[in-house]
């Protein structure tokens, strides 16, 4: 490769060759030029050995410090290998772009063959900030882009890349994109205010399914009925069983014998009877004229029960029965 054979001719020629056109800012010094020739070199040896990061970091470093048309070259030849195309085209055209001599014009068709080849594999970007802070600094794989650069399609290297833009009182913008080669790609920098509320997306939240449910009063409305309907039972009962007691006791032939004190009996039990059934009445009407708290109601558990009279030759009572 003949930008390989650069690295020969310009450790001979560097510190006699020179470097700017007259008017140009003064030459380096002896040490500087020193150090420039043994990084030239470093490149040139690790190019010769592919290690073509390394080289292309050496030949940075020694242009930096001493200018030179063969470095420049040889440095776009270790950009293009290392995938910095756009670098390596600038290089390749500033290059032609340096006055030629004797050992630069011998390198001009593979720097205008370059720059062909990189033309054809150079991939491009638009980035745009159409709205927001009149200034945004804006960063493009770390480095600042200028505000005329905005909205204009520039040259990218192919790959992944990072668009970064900040602004007071906005939060920052991070954007990270890819491009082929050749390829073309258009990212938007939209920047929001600090202090905006997210967009509500969330429709109002609906009721928690773990929550206890307020108490519908059903149960105690059914008891009230059910205690109610058997306290009128119980009282209608009782009214039976102490019509029967009079009835007998009107039969009976004395007020000691054995008729006269089942005549008692069954008059008690009918006051009895007819008792409960009063107080049945009201326990149940109670309950279905008033409203629980909801822990009350929550806590309590299912009741069901059922009461009913019963009167026989012998006797009367009340049957009480249910789930509690």
């Amino acid at each position: 490769m003949r930008g390989l054979a650069a690295a020969v001719l310009l450790a001979t020629t560097l510190a006699s060759a020179p470097a700017h056109p007259q008017g140009a800012p003064p030459q380096p010094s002896s040490g500087d030029v020193a150090v420039a020739r043994d990084l030239f070199r470093q490149g040139a040896k690790a190019a010769q050995a592919g290690k073509w990061e390394e080289a292309r970091v050496a030949y940075e470093k020694s242009y930096a410090l001493r200018p030179s048309s063969l470095t420049r070259y040889s440095l776009a030849v270790a950009q293009k290998e290392t995938g910095h195309l756009v670098d390596a085209l600038e290089s390749f055209r500033a290059f032609l772009r340096d006055p030629m001599d004797a050992a630069s014009s011998q390198y001009k068709e593979p720097a205008e063959a370059g720059i062909r080849d990189l033309e054809a594999r150079i991939a491009w970007v638009v980035v745009t900030l159409p709205s927001g802070p009149a200034q945004a600094a804006i960063k493009l794989d770390g480095l600042s882009m200028q505000e005329a650069t905005l909205g204009v399609r520039r040259p990218i290297d192919p790959g992944r890349h990072k668009l970064e833009a900040q602004a007071e009182g906005y939060r920052p913008y991070v954007n990270e994109f890819e491009v082929a080669a050749a390829g073309n790609a258009q990212v938007t920098v939209t920047l929001e205010l600090q202090g905006a509320s997210p967009v509500a997306t969330a429709s109002a939240a609906a009721p928690d399914a773990g929550a206890p449910k307020a108490p519908s009063g059903s149960r105690r409305r059914t008891l009230g009925a059910g205690i109610a309907i058997g306290g009128t039972a119980l009282l209608m009962g009782g009214v039976v069983v102490g019509l029967m007691g009079v009835s007998k006791a009107g039969n009976a032939e004395t007020r000691d014998g054995k008729d006269a004190d089942s005549a008692r009996t069954l008059a008690l039990v009918g006051d009895v009877v007819g008792g409960v059934g009063v107080v049945a009445i009201a326990v149940g009407g109670y309950l279905l004229l008033t409203k629980p708290s909801a822990s009350a109601e929550q806590s309590k558990p299912a009741v069901h029960a059922a009461c009913s009279p019963w009167v026989s030759s012998t006797g009367a009572g009340l049957a009480l029965g249910g789930v509690f």
